[in-house]
């Protein structure tokens, strides 16, 4: 048996997140699957509906106000408006500060993606983003990486084993990585770390 959509008096068959086609996009777009349909001529939402939408979706009792509604893979809060998705954080920083300079990012003082407290958000260049994620220690790179499948002794090994003349593909295939990431190693793009493992 089919479900129906959880909003009340809407008998049609469930699309996503318990809601009809309708709804659910309805709430992509708008953030409310109850957000007014403008095809049937019902007025947009206005400015301090929209403001309260949003402000609704947020967990205020903590010193960071979490984002409860969708996030993206890097944990961001992401809410949908006319022009498609846009960042949580970012539309935060709007609702209080203003519009948001072309090129600028929004960072977090409290680094934790989902906050969309305006007190923990500053502006930024990228420059000014890594700088701090560095400075907080949030890049990571080589075996740290969480997504490392190599160490620097095995790039230093690559390196070597190239120069004896095994190819870049055979390389590829012995460590299972692609192509590029052995010329890339090899090349000194990556894995600059294994430099120490490297014999005179």
């Amino acid at each position: 048996m089919t479900r129906a959509c959880s909003v009340d008096g809407c008998d049609r068959e469930v699309n996503a997140r318990g809601w009809c086609k309708s709804h659910w996009t309805r709430w992509r777009k708008y953030g409310d699957p109850l957000a007014p349909n403008h095809k049937s001529g019902t007025k947009p939402f206005t400015e301090a509906q929209r403001v309260a939408a949003f402000w609704a979706k947020v967990d205020q009792s903590g010193d960071c106000w979490l984002w409860t509604a969708g996030q993206n893979g890097m944990g961001y809060g992401s809410i949908g408006n006319k022009s498609g998705q846009k960042l949580a954080h970012r539309m935060s920083y709007e609702l209080a500060y203003g519009p948001i300079p072309r090129g600028m990012f929004v960072c977090h003082t409290c680094d934790t993606p989902s906050c969309v407290r305006p007190e923990h958000l500053f502006l930024g260049t990228q420059a000014d983003n890594i700088a701090d994620a560095q400075r907080k220690g949030r890049l990571q790179s080589g075996e740290a990486h969480r997504h490392a499948k190599l160490t620097a002794e095995i790039a230093a090994l690559i390196r070597t084993e190239r120069a004896r003349g095994v190819t870049h593909k055979a390389l590829a295939a012995r460590f299972c990585v692609a192509v590029a990431t052995i010329q890339a190693i090899v090349d000194g793009h990556t894995w600059k770390s294994a430099r120490r493992f490297v014999e005179d």
